[in-house]
């Protein structure tokens, strides 16, 4: 640590999961007052100086005890509570909500899935805004599952890290009742020889940008944001810090961020103040909209990578724009994922919604919201905003002079930048909704049940 942070720990440092979420570009006031997180981990380790001061109270699942919990023998929940509140003194590292109320409820080691539902019980009783969830299991358990569904109509909303297995989503950040954290890591932010320069993911090549996936992270459709989840640095017991590699490194910054939203966003702090389960998905819905998307495998990453910027201090988000057959090539990561049945139709049509909206191949406002539960009102909204953004081709008259006006408008891009220009790579190079290869991904949707 002395050589990658000079003067640390007596000068504060700011991780590189805050940068480049740029939750560091925030008002120095967005400190998350008056929000309510627990931490379901490992225990939350009071002996050290920057968690001493946030960590109002706790209680030890696993010996139906309150006491216990400030003994974390892993350290596994102090490093998340760090990311998530430290508090800020000038020194160590920054917190990213550190005026928060911080919980710890100990669920590991030892644990049962009746443990975890006894936490989510003390959530409720405690009614607590936020869950950061850092532990899973492989099997599905049903009693689990709805309690989850309990504790979201309540108002708590769950953010669970995906797993670090390098398997599928595990449970419960597989339920669809969570938001669900992937793990990225940054070249440059660790020494090239050290052990965190082996995580890149080994899969297809991924890009040539200086993001790359965790490939211990749990991957698939479940996957709604990625996170900073490699060489992050916070605090461990007793009163130290390392840095670490996990999903569960990851889900703390995006808690993290939902507390600032929480405490800060106008639409939260007014018409959507009730604890409830529009509330939840109303923030679920805010952080995946701020997140910058990535040139990754969208079942690795999700959304992308959430902005604080684009969540708090922007109107609407920043959109980076992406070409159509990259478009074509995302819905088709999503839909073939969604073939498998793990992902209930909702959740898939919601998908393909935000990642349309984030090409910025349609307005921001032209992008509806499913409305609901209802499946016929949210593919109307689907099939509406991929018409709009030329990945289906439009019925009727409209279709055609729709179609003759992006060919004139393709023909008048090549004459002024050159041969080839404004064409897609597509078969035969034509334009988007006549003729543009889009038969495979309609033939997909069509097997998925979207169409």
């Amino acid at each position: 640590l002395d050589h990658s942070f000079p003067n640390f720990p007596n000068q504060e440092v700011v991780g590189w999961g805050l940068r480049a979420m740029r939750l560091d570009q925030l008002p120095a006031n967005y400190r998350g007052h008056g929000v309510r997180v627990a931490v379901v981990d490992s225990g939350v380790a009071t002996s050290h100086q920057q968690l001493q001061p946030v960590v109002k109270g706790g209680y030890d699942a696993v010996a139906q005890s309150p006491q216990g919990w400030d003994r974390d023998e892993y350290g596994h929940g102090s490093h998340a509570a760090g990311i998530v509140a430290a508090a800020a003194d000038g020194k160590g590292i920054r917190g990213i909500a550190p005026e928060v109320e911080l919980h710890s409820i100990r669920v590991f080691p030892g644990g049962r899935v009746s443990h975890l539902i006894d936490a989510l019980n003390r959530c409720i009783e405690l009614q607590v805004d936020l869950v950061n969830l850092g532990v899973g299991c492989e099997e599905y358990s049903e009693l689990l599952e709805l309690k989850l569904r309990e504790a979201k109509e309540l108002g708590v909303a769950c953010i669970v890290a995906a797993g670090s297995s390098g398997g599928p989503v595990q449970y419960p950040a597989s339920s669809p009742h969570v938001l669900t954290v992937a793990a990225i890591g940054r070249w440059g932010e660790f020494p090239a020889d050290s052990y965190h320069a082996t995580q890149a993911w080994e899969g297809p090549a991924e890009s040539t940008e200086q993001y790359f996936s965790a490939r211990f992270s749990c991957a698939g459709p479940e996957i709604d944001v990625c996170a900073p989840g490699v060489a992050v640095l916070s605090c461990v017991p007793p009163n130290d810090y390392a840095m670490r590699d996990g999903t569960s490194a990851a889900a703390p910054h995006v808690t993290g961020l939902a507390a600032l939203v929480l405490a800060h966003h106008p639409e939260l702090q007014g018409a959507l103040r009730v604890r409830d389960a529009a509330r939840v998905d109303r923030l679920f819905r805010l952080l995946r909209q701020s997140a910058r998307p990535l040139n990754l495998d969208p079942n690795r990453t999700g959304a992308g990578l959430p902005d604080a910027v684009n969540a708090l201090l922007r109107r609407h988000p920043e959109i980076q724009a992406v070409q159509p057959e990259e478009l074509r090539r995302r819905l088709l990561a999503i839909l073939e994922a969604g073939q498998s049945g793990t992902t209930d139709r909702a959740t898939l049509v919601e998908q393909i919604l935000v990642t349309v909206q984030q090409s910025s191949a349609l307005p921001i406002a032209a992008v509806p919201q499913p409305r609901g539960d209802d499946p016929r009102f949210a593919l109307k909204q689907l099939r509406g905003a991929m018409q709009q953004a030329g990945l289906l081709p439009r019925k009727g008259r409209g279709a055609g002079l729709a179609s003759q006006q992006r060919a004139r408008g393709a023909a008048a891009m090549g004459a002024s930048a050159g041969p080839g220009a404004g064409r897609s790579s597509g078969e035969g190079g034509t334009t988007p909704g006549d003729g543009w290869p889009m038969r495979e991904l309609t033939e997909v949707m069509r097997q998925t049940g979207l169409l």
